[in-house]
């Protein structure tokens, strides 16, 4: 779908016009929703012209989804605009997700909209169902590695820890995984935090020797 890499079949990508009816159609939706921006508060105007946005781009992808014949699609982008999904969605088709590996659990910086999202397990659904994910089929696609420590001993450990710190006060307890790059004043910056905040509780698990604050 890159103009710029248009393959052996350069006139089914970019040379199937939308059609004026289709422009007319739009244009009178994005001339409501402006409308109904121009009446609302700040962020209700903000999430109106994403949305119109997202249209303007979906325009075009949909012709093309809808001329190439495409009933299922999977796309590498999972953050950002999601004019892809309105698109596809549109053009009478259906997207598919999946829980990228670098990622340890879904977020809201990568849990798309798709039609069927595929997770690793029953942790990662969970995390889905609870945060009301808008995906209308949810699929456990199997990792042995994301279901390998759901219940087991260092789990266990980690609970008691925060209960414990909970037992002297604390009302909120962080843990802080020591695996990333050596920032000045790491550790300072949060015991400093927990210092002045009686509430705030501080689980530390170093991955380096050297640790320093």
């Amino acid at each position: 779908m890159n103009r710029n890499a248009l393959g052996e079949v350069p006139s089914r990508y970019y040379r199937q016009r939308v059609s004026l009816v289709r422009i007319l159609q739009v244009i009178r939706t994005l001339l409501r929703i402006l409308i109904l921006a121009l009446r609302s508060d700040i962020l209700s105007r903000d999430i109106l012209l994403v949305l119109m946005k997202d249209l303007v781009s979906s325009l075009k992808l949909e012709r093309q989804y809808k001329a190439l014949g495409l009933a299922v699609l999977w796309h590498y982008q999972e953050s950002g605009p999601d004019h892809i999904t309105s698109a596809i969605h549109l053009a009478g088709g259906i997207r598919l997700g999946t829980h990228w590996s670098c990622a340890d659990s879904p977020n809201t910086g990568n849990m798309r909209t798709p039609h069927v999202y595929f997770l690793w397990g029953a942790h990662d659904a969970r995390i889905c169902i609870e945060s009301r994910s808008i995906s209308q089929q949810l699929v456990i696609a199997g990792c042995a590695i994301s279901e390998m420590n759901i219940g087991s001993v260092p789990r266990d450990e980690t609970l008691r820890k925060a209960s414990s710190a909970r037992d002297k006060g604390a009302e909120i307890v962080l843990v802080l995984f020591d695996n990333s790059t050596r920032v000045t004043n790491f550790y300072k910056y949060f015991l400093q935090w927990m210092l002045d905040d009686s509430r705030l509780g501080v689980l530390i698990k170093p991955k380096k020797i050297n640790m320093r604050i």
